[in-house]
């Protein structure tokens, strides 16, 4: 049976900012697990052009929501202060 996250309904977001980028954060319950997986999204304006780069923990699961959404928040911010790698 796929041990994935749960389907996304009731997932809390988060809203933060770094560096002029917003950053939304999502967390979801595995699936017949008691941990958490955390999916990122960036948005910042590029000239005239709105840009948006999706971020996921694939490789990491955490206890809590908390967890989950602090180490979201850090890949992000490391993310941007790298200088937005597409890698």
């Amino acid at each position: 049976m796929d041990d994935g996250p749960a389907p996304p309904q009731d997932r809390p977001r988060i809203i933060t900012e770094h560096e002029g980028h917003r950053i939304w954060v999502s967390m979801r319950p595995m699936r017949r697990r008691q941990r958490w997986q955390c999916f990122v999204i960036v948005m910042w304006e590029d000239g005239a052009f709105r840009r948006l780069k999706t971020l996921i923990c694939n490789e990491r699961e955490f206890e809590t929501p908390a967890a989950a959404r602090r180490e979201g928040i850090e890949l992000a911010k490391r993310w941007i202060d790298a200088g937005k790698p597409e890698r």
